[in-house]
Order: structure tokens, then sequence, then C-alpha cells
């Protein structure tokens, strides 16, 4: 969780400088399924908390390609 503002908004931030910029969200909480429609619309990645090794290094991966 971060203290003043949403990923997405720090993501956002971040696009206005490279929109090409791949993301990998990830979160424990299920509340930020009420972010999901813009994730979805965003085409953001996604990785629910917890999640092994594997399945980071391999969205990782797909999210650089």
């Amino acid at each position: 969780m971060l203290p003043d503002q949403s990923g997405l908004n720090l993501v956002e931030q971040f696009r206005s400088e490279n929109a090409d910029l791949p993301v990998l969200l990830s979160s424990g909480y299920s509340a930020k399924q009420s972010k999901w429609p813009v994730i979805r619309e965003k085409r953001f990645r996604f990785l629910q908390k917890p999640y092994s090794i594997n399945q980071l290094l391999r969205t990782v991966r797909d999210v650089m390609s």
C-alpha cells in the first residue's frame, strides 16, 4: 500500500513520461477488485498475492516481452 496515492495513480504518473512503460500490478488486498475495470481497460497485468517465485518470473517475462 502506498501512503498517499493508489498504485494506479502512480502508474499514470510514470506513463505520462513514458507511455510504453510495461506495467505489472500486484496486491494481496481483495479491495483492489474494485479497480479491476480500470486495470482491464488499461490492459495492465495483475498478479494476486500470494504468488510463487515462478509465477512472478513468468509474469515479469510476459510483461517485458
